[in-house]
């Protein structure tokens, strides 16, 4: 029922509204009675959407305001080429022959008046000399002591000596194209006594004091001068 009832006011509601509709149809209004208003568009802001800027992280500068860096690149190291080099072959400098020089000279006492009856020099010791600069002039020092005291017997007879002498050598060492010639000074000085016995001879000599000899050698083994009753021979040492 109340379905129905429904159903009827619908209906009934529905009647209504078209006859309303239809009689506003039926009488028009005037166009002058009543005027028509019409709107004018009211202004509007147009809103322009401007960007806004994003900020970014890097700030970079105009490249006319800041000077630019030109990198340079790095050497790279690169192993140089091996360039063999010829090798001179050393030559060999001829040294001089007084260079090193050394030796000793033996000294031996000569009693002239005692040779008549067979006596000969005899040594009574030995004062050995070097170079002492690397070059020219060669000079050449040496000194030792010469000390005898013994007796000797020989088939003509005997002698006995008795020796104290100081002996050095100065000089220079001259070495010339073909030969080396050792230009020397001997200096002793002390005492000595000799003396000498054989049949129907017997004699003493003595001496005290000093005495420079100079003498030059060539540079020779057994090289041999004598001078102021001495003998002196020259004797080259080890090379």
């Amino acid at each position: 029922m109340i379905i129905k009832k429904l159903v009827i006011r619908v209906f009934t509601l529905s009647l209504l509204l078209a006859f309303f509709t239809q009689g506003c149809s039926l009488f028009p209004q005037s166009p002058t009675s009543t005027p028509t208003l019409t709107p004018s568009p009211l202004p509007t802001d147009t809103l322009v959407p401007t960007e806004i800027p994003v900020p970014t992280d890097t700030l970079v500068p105009p490249t006319s305001s800041l000077p630019t860096e030109t990198m340079t690149p790095l050497p790279v190291a690169t192993e140089a080429p091996v360039v063999e080099t010829p090798t001179e072959t050393p030559q060999s400098v001829s040294l001089s022959r007084c260079y090193g020089l050394h030796g000793r000279l033996e000294v031996r006492i000569v009693v002239a008046e005692a040779a008549a009856v067979g006596m000969k020099p005899f040594t009574i010791g030995e004062i050995p000399f070097y170079v002492t600069t690397e070059y020219a002039p060669y000079r050449i020092q040496g000194k030792s002591k010469l000390v005898y005291k013994q007796k000797n017997e020989e088939d003509w007879g005997t002698y006995k000596g008795d020796v104290n002498l100081m002996g050095s050598v100065t000089g220079q060492c001259v070495a010339g194209e073909n030969d080396v010639e050792l230009r020397l000074n001997i200096s002793m000085s002390g005492s000595q006594v000799v003396v000498v016995r054989s049949k129907g001879y017997n004699k003493q000599f003595p001496w005290s004091g000093g005495v420079n000899i100079p003498l030059t050698f060539g540079l020779m083994e057994g090289y041999t001068m004598s001078d102021e009753g001495y003998v002196f021979v020259l004797h080259k040492g080890v090379e």
